[in-house]
């Protein structure tokens, strides 16, 4: 029997469903309720072992699980704190005033730049001023954006990275989803 590689929107699945078990743990023991996180586990698992099986016995394609398109769920829990906090301007929690948030430039506002503090690699924000943001962020949540295509290097810069399309595409889709209140989105801290 040959195995078969997971996808990683299976993969992002399960850790976001992991997170919400921890995070509800975490919740019951802090408030002094009951909790039912072994029977969690159980149903989880469960729901994995007959999505398994009807999958061997349906069959898969291999070409569909090669060809996936990269979701919010995909991106690093770290990442997409960053993220959020980088294109906060697409939300309406940015604009509670305005029925739809204005466009952006997102040449000019989104661009980001490393430095090193401390003798840590550190990134920040770079506005269309060209002043970097007080505010900086840790390598592990910005490398494995650029890892994933969401941030590649500035033409006419050495150190300078901007969001790609593809970023701006998952960003307003977050974003949208986000003003929409949609409970499938994943929490952004595991500690909420």
């Amino acid at each position: 029997m040959t195995s078969v590689k997971v996808s990683s929107a299976i993969k992002a699945q399960f850790r976001e469903t992991a997170r919400n078990i921890i995070s509800n743990d975490r919740a019951a023991r802090k408030l002094g309720m009951s909790q039912n996180t072994i029977g969690l586990i159980q149903s989880c698992l469960l729901k994995a072992y007959k999505g398994g099986y009807q999958a061997a016995i349906l069959g898969h394609d291999e070409n569909s699980i090669s060809e996936e398109q990269l979701t919010w769920e995909m991106i690093p829990p770290k990442g997409r704190n960053f993220l959020e906090q980088l294109t906060m301007f697409y939300g309406r929690l940015y604009h509670p005033y305005m029925a739809t948030p204005p466009d952006v430039d997102t040449n000019e506002v989104f661009l980001i730049s490393s430095v090193i503090i401390n003798g840590k690699i550190r990134w920040v924000i770079e506005r269309h001023t060209h002043n970097a943001d007080v505010r900086s962020f840790s390598n592990g949540a910005v490398f494995p954006l650029i890892k994933l295509g969401l941030f590649s290097l500035e033409d006419d810069a050495l150190d300078l990275f901007k969001l790609t399309n593809l970023g701006v595409e998952i960003c307003k889709e977050y974003w949208r989803r986000s003003d929409a209140n949609d409970p499938t989105l994943p929490k952004s801290n595991i500690r909420h």
